[in-house]
């Protein structure tokens, strides 16, 4: 049941596949009758998903018979996966029962950011008494982390150290870059950021990776948000890219519903644009760290946005639930916007050449002559010339 999980791409999926293989021989039959086998080899992070698996066994060879994978997109979805703080759960949908379960450390994120196949593991920390006691925070890998820092460890459990980096400025506005400890030993840190919060990190997936690798085994940039509205983006190798201020801050210890997450313009689209959520403001940047939108939220949230095509017209759009309502900002397409700058551009350059041919004809002396100075029977020639 699991064996198209064990050959899949996905790091967490071949690892759950492995798990799960011999849970999955006991419930097939179950789920045989559902349309489909039980063993979730959808992402993780569908929802709901249909197992990798062949056809039910009451399904006889048909001299048309759609392909493997056309059949297995067309069954019912079977699984549930459940992200829980202490990492993900596969459930039968049909019968409640776990399939099979894989412990992540909380907190963070858990992705494959360099496309080497292993769960490499991003945290943020914001100031070093995060847990109330004053006491230092203490990342994947067991050792104590600076204020306002970024960690990014690989391996489940984690093995290997990827890189740290700092995601503030300091005190002077000047943002140090974080080195790759290979021992896990961070350094620097400001003091000036005692009193940060930070929200959960996201991955940015960049456009040109999609034509030569798959969705999931591109290579992904890592997005940071603290509560002064400073973006950073950090490169997998742990290189900064850009460090972008906004105005979706929050005062401290109002950031429960301060969120960052990456999304395309539209379903299915390569390119995908960063939203940071605050407490009044909510920013759009483009891969590049340069602002696309701003928009000015009418309540503070009170849980994560939502990224959804509202209104079918082809371009996702923001729902964000706030303390006085439900609000939806939507996308305005301009599709005649190319032929009008075309249009424009040829009127510009119609005008111009109306300009060139009506200017002043002048003489050979290079006076610029006026039309009173011509006669009719001498084209050129001046009353002082006659």
């Amino acid at each position: 049941g699991s064996k198209g999980v064990e050959h899949s791409t996905n790091p967490m999926a071949r690892a759950l596949g492995q798990t799960a293989h011999a849970v999955t021989v006991g419930v097939k039959a179950s789920g045989a009758s559902t349309g489909g086998v039980v063993a979730g080899g959808a992402p993780v992070g569908a929802g709901i998903g249909v197992g990798q698996g062949g056809l039910p066994s009451n399904t006889g060879p048909h001299p048309h018979a759609l392909p493997a994978h056309v059949a297995r997109a067309r069954l019912p979805p079977n699984v549930v996966v459940a992200h829980q703080e202490e990492g993900i759960e596969v459930l039968h949908l049909f019968s409640g029962r776990t399939l099979c379960k894989m412990l992540l450390p909380p907190p963070g994120l858990h992705v494959d950011v360099n496309g080497d196949g292993v769960v490499d593991h991003i945290e943020a920390h914001g100031s070093a008494g995060g847990d109330g006691g004053g006491h230092a925070a203490v990342g994947a890998d067991g050792h104590a982390v600076p204020a306002c820092w970024a960690q990014a460890t690989s391996g489940v459990p984690a093995r290997e150290h990827l890189f740290n980096g700092s995601i503030c400025r300091g005190a002077s506005g000047v943002t140090r870059h974080g080195s790759r400890h290979m021992n896990g030993e961070p350094s620097g840190g400001y003091a000036a950021n005692a009193h940060v919060e930070v929200a959960a990190p996201a991955v940015l997936r960049r456009g040109e990776e999609t034509v030569v690798r798959s969705l999931r085994r591109a290579v992904k940039d890592m997005v940071f948000l603290n509560s002064r509205g400073e973006v950073t983006c950090y490169t997998h190798a742990g290189h900064r890219r850009w460090l972008q201020r906004t105005e979706a801050s929050w005062a401290r210890g109002g950031g429960d519903h301060a969120s960052l997450t990456t999304l395309p313009l539209r379903p299915g689209g390569a390119v995908e644009v960063v939203l940071a959520v605050g407490a009044s403001h909510a920013t759009l940047l483009t891969p590049s760290g340069y602002k696309l939108a701003s928009l000015r939220l009418p309540a503070p949230p009170i849980a994560p946005a939502t990224i959804a095509d509202v209104d079918g017209d082809g371009l996702h759009d923001l729902v964000l639930r706030t303390r006085t309502g439900v609000y939806c900002w939507t996308q305005r397409s301009h599709p005649g916007f190319l032929p009008f700058t075309f249009l424009l551009g040829a009127l510009i350059l119609g005008m111009s050449a109306a300009f060139v041919t009506q200017l002043p004809t002048a003489d050979q002396s290079g006076r610029i002559l006026r039309s009173t100075d011509y006669d009719e029977g001498s084209v050129g020639e001046t009353p002082k010339d006659r």
